[in-house]
């Protein structure tokens, strides 16, 4: 049976989603697409005589893409994570570049939501990193909003169900 025909199924809708970025009063109302976590698993090829044999190897995560509305505070937020990550401007700006490891034990969630706002599901990303940002562009040809793009590089995610599951 179809899952439009039985009303005991909710297709989860794209456009119901929460972001946590630190922790959970740090929601980023203003994030406008986020991709969920995904992998691939590589293979090994193993040739016996005349037969080839494959076996499931090593799971690599991809990157989480996210685009944010800049608000004014989008950009900010972003240097300020990176800096409380403990990369500074070499020279003059700051201490030199380093790495203190801020991230580790702090939240990076996507929550996927029911109608009423309650958490249905979400991914938590394990050891993640800003892997880059792309801040935006301007242009006297349209009035668009001015997009903030970050790429989330991370070592594994995790899915947990929301309450009514």
């Amino acid at each position: 049976m179809a899952f439009w025909t039985d009303p005991k199924y909710e297709p989860i809708k794209t456009f119901q989603f929460r972001l946590y970025i630190g922790d959970a009063e740090n929601e980023w109302f203003w994030a406008k697409q986020v991709t969920l976590p995904s992998f691939e698993v590589n293979e090994a090829q193993y040739q016996l005589v005349n037969h080839k044999f494959k076996y499931p190897g090593m799971v690599t995560w991809n990157d989480v893409n996210i685009t944010v509305v800049e608000t004014g505070t989008a950009a900010s937020s972003i240097l300020s994570l990176l800096k409380r990550a403990g990369y500074t401007c070499p020279g003059a700006c700051g201490q030199g570049l380093s790495k203190s490891g801020f991230y580790s034990g702090k939240t990076f969630r996507i929550e996927q939501l029911y109608d009423d706002g309650a958490t249905r599901q979400a991914w938590d990303l394990s050891n993640w990193f800003i892997k880059g940002a792309r801040f935006g562009e301007m242009n006297y040809e349209n009035d668009d909003f001015v997009n903030v793009e970050m790429t989330i590089g991370y070592d594994c995610a995790t899915l947990s169900a929301g309450a009514r599951m």
